[in-house]
């Protein structure tokens, strides 16, 4: 199988990040899938926004916690990034899973929590995807492996990737003994034979955020798994010339 490509935040390399036009025009490019991140509100709704806060990429200002959702529908989430997107909405997951009905995407749902709100934030990230029935197109991922233990307890028939920063020793162990199924790692932190090591024992392993025409050129010529980018046209382009 040849690797697959996610678009991270959607088309965020063009469009505004985690917004339904970027997440379309993912569909639209050919993408295999979508990687988004997800919080809580102050209501607990689960909403699609890489911050903490609300000042970079939306038209309010502090932290996403302390809002609605009503409140935060009433904010541009694509002004920031031009005028034309200024009627561009923070979504819910709930939108985008509706969304995700029309169409056979994958969804890294990526899950963004304090300590005090990962076990709130993976249940009810997980209910909603057990309503939408499409537990078998998502996988979950998030730097608080903990919260991916909570995930493993309540949905554990959906994929868990460990999504990891910095160094790392003994990655196919540390996965396996936390009941993880796959790798996400920052692009340049390993090696063509850790990777393939990876691999070998039956862990995909997918890079972020690959956007440099040679590195997903490297990546996509070794088949890893899949690869996240913020260009997956440019991605896909050079899947097909490969």
């Amino acid at each position: 199988m040849s690797t697959l490509i996610f678009a991270h935040r959607g088309v965020s390399a063009f469009l505004p990040e985690n917004t339904m036009v970027a997440f379309r025009a993912a569909a639209d490019a050919g993408a295999d899938g979508i990687e988004l991140d997800v919080q809580l509100t102050k209501d607990e709704e689960v909403v699609v926004i890489h911050d903490y806060t609300l000042n970079r990429t939306t038209s309010g200002t502090g932290l996403v916690r302390e809002h609605t959702l009503g409140d935060l529908k009433q904010l541009s989430s694509g002004a920031w990034y031009a005028s034309v997107y200024e009627k561009e909405v923070i979504p819910s997951l709930r939108d985008v899973l509706t969304w995700a009905v029309s169409n056979n995407l994958l969804f890294n749902i990526e899950l963004k929590c304090p300590s005090w709100d990962r076990d709130l934030l993976a249940e009810k990230t997980a209910e909603l995807v057990a309503q939408s029935g499409l537990e078998k197109r998502v996988i979950y991922s998030s730097f608080d492996h903990v919260a991916l233990k909570r995930i493993d307890e309540i949905a554990p028939e959906v994929e868990r990737a460990a999504l990891v920063h910095g160094a790392l020793v003994n990655i196919g162990e540390y996965v396996k003994s936390h009941n993880f199924d796959s790798f996400h790692y920052y692009f340049p932190m390993l090696k063509t034979e850790e990777i393939e090591e990876i691999e070998f024992q039956g862990i995909p392993v997918r890079p972020y955020t690959v956007n440099d025409p040679e590195w997903l050129a490297y990546f996509i010529g070794l088949n890893v798994s899949g690869v996240i980018t913020d260009n997956p046209e440019l991605a896909i382009r050079i899947r097909n010339q490969t």
